[in-house]
């Protein structure tokens, strides 16, 4: 497994490397317990409210629209108060703001994550830079004065890096990213039971740099109190290989994450991933089959090969769980089920009369001209809807999209050239005007007629070739694509003539 790089990583705050830059009591430096570099601070609460641990040996910067990553380890859960325990906070020595940090504390090392973009849980955000950065750990009793309860390393801030490595045969993957995540505690990337647990956002690829990306994995992004447009994981660059076969993408409590696969220099093949939550995108020259999206917005696959993929529960505010391409000849072999609200496709104007679905199902969607339709126009010309095989669409609005019969086709193989067909309905008189339903002059050797599959008529082809005995057989056309080899025999009266 190769080595993963990581660029454009958080910023640090201090690295508890010495007792340099840490106040609000009396620290020593200690090699026992650390997570990164030779060993960590240590100090002990004592009093019986609040207790503040904060450094200022950072250069000044404005950290008002940022994520703090702080590592603690405390030893007095018994004495933490029962409301808003734990707290960050920023300062600029004047105006100083706290936030909750959004998860119940149970011992061993706990990295915080907070938004200061949000809103403080009280306080005032600094008006420019912050010169202090800390952890107020509230106690509703006096904790023991012991040697140390209180432990420290690693401190950062920002939202996440950038990735790249590997190479054809020696790829990068979530292992490697969070193994070489792990030696900086920068935790953005955490495992737990061998699934990535994920509290950023993640670059995999930049420019022309060389990058093999090959993954199986599961992972998920953590519920924490981040910016609602933090979580991505993105793909790009001209030096870019991704093979993602199998795994899942998800998103804890009520996050959402972007899964940007948009990018067209780039090499992408996604197969039997599942996705739960999030707003996945593909690009032209992608792959993209045998997904699952589940619980997701909207996707869209832009012209990425897009097929036997299955869409549930459409939980997006846009016109629809698939943002159907103008040009389909990627897309087919699809699945929708809907729980009872929004639209399975969105389809926008591509200028053509007639479009085609090829091999879509939907069911639990509602009726034609109405929020729950399958099918969801946004433009403003009139056109058919066809679909081959699948299941008929519903549709908003019916005074621009007529809905075709599905439409089957008799295909008619291995013909000589050139060679006349002739279909004939035979429920009718052979008087009557409709009862030649098609004749074509055949020169590729296949004859084709398509129609729709409730037509239900008994007919007949008639074979005519001047070298070849006339052939004629009895077809149902109904429900059913046929597919039928002829074989033509010579006539060996015309032969001997």
């Amino acid at each position: 497994m190769a080595v993963s790089t990581l660029t454009n990583t958080p910023n640090v705050l201090n690295l508890a490397e010495s007792v340099t830059g840490w106040q609000g009591d009396s620290f020593t430096f200690q090699s026992d317990l650390f997570l990164q570099g030779t060993g960590g601070v240590e100090c002990s609460l004592t009093n019986n409210g609040n207790n503040d641990v904060f450094v200022n040996d950072f250069t000044p910067a404005n950290l008002n629209a940022t994520h703090l990553r702080l590592w603690f380890n405390i030893t007095f859960l018994g004495n933490l108060s029962s409301i808003n325990p734990i707290q960050a906070f920023i300062s600029d020595g004047t105006n100083t703001a706290y936030w909750d940090i959004g998860f119940e504390y149970t011992g061993g090392w706990a990295n915080i994550v907070v938004d200061t973009s949000a809103t403080p849980l009280s306080g005032t955000k600094p008006t420019g830079n912050s010169t202090q950065v800390g952890i107020r750990f509230v106690t509703s009793s006096k904790p023991r004065n012991v040697p140390a309860n209180a432990y420290f390393d690693a401190w950062y801030y920002g939202d996440g890096y950038t990735v790249t490595g590997g190479t054809n045969g020696d790829e990068i993957n979530w292992e490697s990213i969070f193994l070489e995540d792990n030696n900086n505690s920068y935790g953005v990337v955490k495992k737990i039971d061998d699934i990535y647990f994920l509290s950023g956002d993640i670059s995999i690829g930049i420019g022309a740099t060389t990058t093999f990306f090959k993954s199986a994995e599961k992972v998920q992004f953590q519920d924490l109190p981040v910016n609602e447009n933090l979580y991505s994981v993105s793909f790009s660059g001209s030096g870019l290989n991704v093979d993602i076969i199998g795994g899942s993408y998800g998103a804890a409590g009520n996050q959402n994450y972007i899964f940007d696969a948009s990018d067209t220099l780039m090499i992408f093949k996604a197969l039997g991933v599942q996705f739960e939550k999030g707003i996945p995108s593909f690009g032209a020259g992608g792959d993209a089959q045998n997904l699952v999206f589940d619980n997701c917005g909207q996707v869209d696959p832009s012209t990425a090969i897009f097929k036997f993929n299955s869409f549930r529960n459409y939980q997006g505010l846009d016109g629809g769980a698939l943002l159907y391409p103008n040009d389909d000849t990627n897309i087919s072999d699809l699945s929708f089920q809907s729980f009872g609200t929004g639209h399975g496709m969105e389809l926008s104007e591509n200028g053509t009369s007639t479009r085609t679905f090829e091999n879509i199902s939907n069911t639990g969607y509602g009726a034609n001209n109405t929020t729950d339709s399958f099918v969801n126009y946004t433009g403003a010309s009139s056109f058919d809807l066809s679909y081959n095989n699948g299941t008929e669409p519903t549709v908003n609005p019916t005074i621009l999209v007529t809905v075709l019969q599905n439409q089957k086709t008799l295909t008619l193989t291995g013909l000589n050239n050139p060679t006349k067909v002739y279909l004939m309905n035979t429920s009718l008189n052979e008087t009557d005007p409709n009862f030649i339903l098609d004749s074509q002059l055949i020169t590729s050797g296949v004859y084709t007629y398509s129609f729709t599959e409730s037509i239900n008529i008994n007919a007949l082809y008639r074979i005519v070739n001047l070298t070849s005995n006339v052939i004629e057989q009895d077809v149902f056309l109904g429900a059913n694509n046929l597919i039928i080899p002829i074989s033509q025999q010579i006539d060996r009266v015309y032969e001997n003539n």
